[in-house]
């Protein structure tokens, strides 16, 4: 049996078009606390939730969560470093 993730599947329909595009909405939670540009999580809870989904199997189950962290690491960096995480990401995907 397939496991189910956290979310809902939307599919968008356009009629003009005849296209359809199928998306997964994925749940957030709020493991970091407040985080934002000035204010950087604690290694520790980063530390814990890395090994905890390490040892259950269930790596990347939390990326939601991080979204927000990674939007803030990348608001600063040249575009270059953008683009190459961008394409590893794509890479990932792909194996």
């Amino acid at each position: 049996m397939e496991e189910q993730l956290p979310g809902i599947i939307l599919k968008l329909r356009s009629s003009e078009l005849w296209q359809e595009v199928e998306f997964e909405v994925l749940l957030a939670h709020d493991i970091l606390g407040d985080v934002n540009v000035y204010n950087k999580p604690d290694p520790q809870v980063c530390r814990r939730l890395i090994n905890e989904c390490t040892s259950l199997g269930k790596e990347g189950e939390f990326s939601t969560s991080v979204t927000e962290l990674q939007s803030n690491y990348l608001k600063y960096r040249p575009p270059k470093l953008k683009n190459l995480i961008c394409l590893v990401k794509h890479w990932y995907q792909l194996v």
